[in-house]
């Protein structure tokens, strides 16, 4: 309980869970994991449709993550409750729905949920317009309850005009029991999606004159590196560890063309396979000069393609990678060298268990793991959450006693003396967020004295004397 006070206490003070929604309209990035422990873990994306009839409506997606509720047992399954409560507000209605769903897994034994996660899907006539989605999850066995807002629009089919709907992206594992597409809510996509599909709605009001329609994939610059030691230097300014991400001069993957001579509204959907780590860009771009005032509509979708399982640790690779934070870094390179799963499950345990007595060890583990899991869900921006600086800290000392902010830095203080330096640890942000980078990117402010801090803590974790 202790723990978790700590936890919501920095999540509430910090507010920098995931990436936030975009701030431009014509670009979508998802929402944020805004994630509260003890709460229903859910993400929400809401997209405005048309069907051929030129009938409006609104698709609302809903993800909760099966591990985040609780479960009650009747001796051959487990299974949860919950309420689903939807708000869709706009200028001249206001439609509210409730729904009672039950979330069963059929073995009352199983430790580890196979399928991560629960997905609600339902479709909704509503008017053309801008509209504010409210939706709200409650855990029946817990009553704790988890709030997500979206906005979305949806052009006027009878409005003369060319006009185009968000791009909402979907992803495929081919592997999972339910290979479908289903919809991808955040800016990450686990790289366990080995094809994704891109979708939107195109209206062509005129019949005498045909749509361009230019369609890209890029790839930006990113840091993908886990965060330096806190008592290495600072890293130089314009460096790509400084900046974390750079939008100029991106790397084209894919580009076509699509000419649209039909009127009415066409659907358009692009698919691709497996892209490598990083962070992307779909942009769709609509050429509308033969109309009058016709100006070019850009459309696009932002996304970071990211561990095999992300936000979750599940894979002997997804397992290593974070232990670069306690393992000497010769150990930690050779470790990685390891291709086979098992032989890498193998090390790692054997790793833990040339530290820790049997006894201590699962605990041990369990705490690492689920620290870097929670790093992921609160820190993620282009990069793995367990990679930021705020992650690693996160990951090694856990959640500070207080948080104090400033106008671009904060401080994270592990004593109560807030004069001691050495146990206050400073992030300065460098970046501000805007609509071209939307992340909340903080460097600690490294310091040569940090290295016996950091020694210490590593040293605790080895010997088992974490709380």
């Amino acid at each position: 309980m202790k723990h978790l006070l700590k936890l919501s206490f920095l999540i509430s003070a910090l507010l920098l869970i995931g990436c936030a929604r975009s701030f431009n309209p014509d670009v979508e990035r998802g929402s944020g994991y805004d994630f509260v422990p003890g709460t229903p873990d859910i993400r929400l994306d809401a997209v405005g449709f048309i069907t051929n009839e030129d009938e409006t409506f609104l698709n609302v997606a809903i993800q909760i993550s099966k591990n985040s509720l609780i479960y009650r047992s009747d001796f051959e399954s487990r299974f949860a409750e919950i309420d689903i409560d939807i708000r869709i507000v706009d200028e001249k209605t206001s439609l509210s729905q409730n729904y009672q769903e039950t979330i069963t897994i059929s073995d009352p034994a199983e430790d580890v949920i196979s399928e991560l996660y629960y997905f609600f899907n339902e479709d909704y006539e509503i008017s053309p317009g801008y509209h504010r989605v409210e939706v709200t999850v409650t855990d029946k066995t817990s009553e704790k309850e988890s709030v997500r807002e979206a906005r979305t629009y949806i052009f006027d089919p009878e409005n003369p005009q060319t006009d185009a709907t968000s791009v909402r992206l979907y992803g495929k594992n081919s592997s999972a029991e339910n290979n479908e597409y289903t919809v991808i809510t955040t800016y990450d996509i686990p790289a366990a999606n080995d094809s994704i599909l891109f979708e939107l709605l195109i209206s062509n009001k005129y019949e005498s004159k045909a749509l361009t329609v230019e369609a890209r994939m890029i790839q930006y610059e990113s840091d993908r590196e886990p965060a330096m030691a806190l008592s290495d230097r600072m890293p130089p300014p314009g460096s790509l560890k400084y900046v974390g991400l750079k939008h100029r001069n991106p790397t084209v993957i894919d580009q076509s063309t699509r000419i649209i001579e039909q009127s009415g509204s066409v659907q358009m959907q692009y698919y691709f396979e497996t892209l490598p780590i990083g962070n992307y860009r779909f942009e769709v771009e609509i050429d509308t000069s033969g109309e009058e005032n016709g100006e070019k509509i850009y459309k696009a979708r932002d996304f970071s393609v990211k561990s095999k399982n992300y936000p979750n640790i599940m894979s002997a690779r997804e397992m290593a990678e974070p232990l670069v934070y306690i393992m000497g870094r010769k150990e930690h390179r050779e470790l990685l060298k390891i291709e086979n799963p098992d032989s890498l499950k193998k090390a790692i345990d054997r790793f833990w268990l040339s530290h820790l007595q049997p006894n201590q060890a699962k605990a041990v583990i369990n705490m690492y793991y689920e620290r870097v899991e929670m790093a992921n869900k609160f820190f993620s921006t282009f990069k793995e959450g367990w990679k930021t600086d705020m992650g690693r800290v996160y990951i090694m000392f856990g959640p500070p006693l207080s948080v104090e902010r400033f106008h671009n830095s904060m401080v994270w203080a592990y004593t109560y003396n807030l004069s001691d330096p050495l146990y206050n640890i400073r992030f300065n942000r460098n970046r501000v967020p805007t609509e071209f980078f939307p992340f909340e990117h903080y460097l600690v402010e490294r310091n040569s004295e940090y290295f016996s801090l950091e020694y210490q803590q590593e040293q605790r974790w080895l010997n088992g004397i974490m709380r």
